[in-house]
């Protein structure tokens, strides 16, 4: 795993600072500005990389919809142009 800079809040203090820790770490730090030892877990990262996926995914699930959608309606279209074509045509011979 590689070191990465998390933004934590001292408990003390309440003022915010960076630690530099491995993802899935329990970590004891002093804070710079009061002094006071913290024991902070760092969370794991795989979660968000989670997110992503699911977001992807619902993402190609909106624009297969959309396709779909796009494809019926055309087809419809079309259909709806053949039969008017036909009924013209059928009215017209009809009325000479």
């Amino acid at each position: 795993m590689t070191l990465r800079y998390f933004q934590v809040s001292c408990k003390n203090c309440m003022r915010q600072f960076s630690i530099k820790a491995e993802e899935g770490a329990t970590v004891k730090c002093n804070c710079p500005f009061c002094g006071v030892e913290s024991t902070i877990a760092v969370p794991m990262l795989t979660a968000e990389k989670q997110r992503e996926k699911e977001k992807e995914t619902r993402k190609q699930f909106i624009s297969e919809i959309g396709k779909k959608a796009i494809i019926s309606f055309l087809i419809f279209a079309t259909i709806l142009i053949i039969a008017s074509t036909l009924l013209y045509v059928v009215f017209t011979a009809m009325s000479n």
